[in-house]
């Protein structure tokens, strides 16, 4: 079994280190998840309200992880 470290928290999202991985993962709660795809499932129908929504949450998300990866000294893989 593979050890987990978490590195930060901050809601429904967390930065973990897991063992023999190069960079940190994004983890994200199961419900916040779900609505995601909820919004992406939306846009399949409209494109609009809930594209924006879908990307200002992703862009919070990325945000969040690269100031994670900058406040710990590590790189970002992108």
């Amino acid at each position: 079994m593979r050890e987990t470290k978490l590195i930060d928290r901050a809601g429904n999202w967390a930065v973990v280190q897991v063992e023999g991985r190069r960079f940190p993962a994004i983890c994200i709660q199961g419900d916040t998840y779900a609505s995601l795809v909820k919004l992406i499932e939306g846009v399949q129908g409209q494109l609009g309200d809930d594209l924006e929504e879908l990307r200002d949450e992703l862009l919070a998300i990325r945000m969040y992880y690269e100031d994670v990866l900058r406040r710990t000294d590590r790189e970002i893989p992108y």
